[in-house]
């Protein structure tokens, strides 16, 4: 989730070739929703996990480099 539009995101995903999409919240009402901390157009970087409608792993600190290391951890520890 970002304030980028739409097709920059999916210029995003083509480039990196993700297995995903991503989403824009160009008017920035769900980083708003969330509480996300911005400065103008930039989000401060965050990670959400949902399990049946319900947010269950919540990481307000996230380093890029870990995030996803610390996902699968999250994950495994919901098992």
């Amino acid at each position: 989730m970002s304030f980028d539009t739409v097709s920059a995101q999916k210029a995003f995903v083509e480039k990196q070739m993700l297995p995903f999409e991503l989403l824009a919240d160009v008017k920035g009402r769900i980083i708003k929703a969330f509480g996300v901390p911005h400065l103008g157009k930039f989000a401060s970087r965050q990670a959400y996990l949902f399990k049946d409608g319900k947010l269950v792993w919540k990481q307000e600190k996230v380093s890029a480099g870990s995030q996803g290391e610390d996902l699968l951890q999250a994950l495994e520890a919901l098992e």
